[in-house]
């Protein structure tokens, strides 16, 4: 006979009170534990199984499931120019690329999904490197395998192909460099062996949230060559491709990365046609849309979007080049030494952190969006990335100073 909603309530006390009964026992030493279990497998026998269910499922059903978090970290561009790489072999113990960029590891942590910009092939096999009109980019492919496993050593999780290098070693050298990323363990975004893989997302996960980082360039300086047919780079002039993968990307991921190398000269400030597909990218989909190809850092927005909130950064300059080489502190530089050489703003590097959390009802907010400032050290053992802690007092300060107001208020900067 079915129990009474009463009788069964009534149950569920005693089999209660013989289980707190027994923790008690338990608590006091008693010389007779099995009498209590004995008790209380007497009394749950008792219990209809339903009974026993409710008493031992206390929850109501429907609490909804807690909200998830996520941290996105992004740097600028990685450019292995000739003087970048000139003392790569004095650091080999170290690794090159992980000797001259170690402070970041230190700062990117293991739940973070962080992503950078690859602006240079990782071989010399096709292109005489440093050489031409303009000069092609290039490292022997030993190099290029440290490069990437040194990547991967610092703490980025994803890198994108999409440059106006990328085919600066063929499409044959564009074929090694994602062959190399992969194999140390990075994914790879703006480029495949089809023109439909170039297009789509990497996504990865953390804490249950998925993440998918895709990008693309305005702008391809050389040729691919021979492999035209079997290596492509993601690239799009008027955006439409972009928003297109966008839209699909949104349909695999919670947090959805785009990319754009605009196609730009290095100081040029971002015009009307760049803003306009950046607010086209967000209303696809793109939580975070990133610039790239700017030399210098530019202004990072909060912005409102059909999923809650987004970010726009306009221009993340570059982690990792040989910019700013000649700058001395001169305050008038000559005319004649070109700007990128001497203008100290090239040198400037920001590690940027967007914390999104995941609401109840599916829409995103923006908890934090952080920097640490950084700056590239050109010296005699070679180019370096350092805390500004590490510099002198003034010139701490002022590029302090010239971080906190490229990238704006939305931002908190740290050194």
């Amino acid at each position: 006979m079915q129990a009474s909603g009463t009788d069964r309530a009534a149950m569920v006390h005693r089999a209660r009170g013989l289980l707190v009964s027994m923790a008690l026992l338990g608590c006091r030493g008693s010389a007779r534990p099995d009498a209590a279990v004995a008790a209380l497998d007497a009394a749950v026998a008792d219990v209809p199984r339903e009974a026993a269910v409710e008493a031992a499922v206390d929850v109501p059903v429907d609490v909804p499931a807690p909200s998830r978090r996520v941290v996105v970290t992004l740097g600028g561009d990685i450019m292995l120019h000739r003087g970048v790489l000139a003392h790569f072999d004095e650091h080999a113990s170290q690794g090159g690329v992980a000797w001259a960029l170690n402070w970041i590891a230190a700062l990117v942590g293991p739940r973070e999904v962080a992503l950078g910009w690859l602006d240079s092939p990782l071989t010399d096999a096709f292109r005489p490197p440093f050489a031409g009109a303009p000069p092609a980019l290039g490292t022997t492919p030993a190099i290029g395998r440290s490069v990437a496993r040194d990547l991967a050593r610092v703490g980025l999780d994803g890198v994108c192909l999409a440059t106006q290098h990328a085919y600066d070693q063929m499409g044959d050298g564009l074929t090694q460099t994602a062959a190399a990323l992969r194999g140390a363990g990075l994914g790879v975004a703006g480029a495949g062996d089809s023109d439909e893989a170039a297009w789509t997302p990497w996504v990865t996960e953390r804490d249950g949230m998925r993440v998918a980082f895709l990008c693309f360039t305005q702008r391809v300086q050389m040729a691919p060559g021979r492999n035209a047919t079997h290596a492509a780079v993601a690239q799009s002039l008027d955006g439409a491709r972009a928003v297109a993968a966008v839209t699909a990307a949104r349909a695999v991921a919670d947090v959805v990365v785009a990319g754009v190398q605009w196609n730009r000269a290095p100081f040029r400030p971002i015009g009307e046609e760049q803003r306009a597909l950046a607010r086209q990218l967000v209303e696809a989909g793109a939580d975070v849309v990133v610039g790239t190809g700017v030399v210098a850092q530019g202004r990072v927005e909060r912005v409102v979007s059909p999923r809650g909130d987004a970010v726009i950064a306009w221009s993340m300059g570059s982690m990792l080049s040989n910019y700013g080489a000649q700058w001395r502190g001169l305050d008038n530089p000559s005319p004649a030494i070109e700007r990128v050489l001497v203008d100290p703003a090239t040198r400037d590097v920001a590690l940027m952190r967007a914390q999104f959390e995941r609401m109840d009802d599916g829409r995103l907010s923006l908890v934090t969006l952080t920097a640490n400032a950084l700056w590239m050290q050109h010296g005699e053992e070679g180019v370096r990335v350092v805390p500004l802690r590490l510099l002198e007092t003034n010139l701490r300060r002022a590029r302090a100073r010239a971080v906190g107001e490229a990238l704006g208020p939305a931002v908190r900067v740290r050194e």
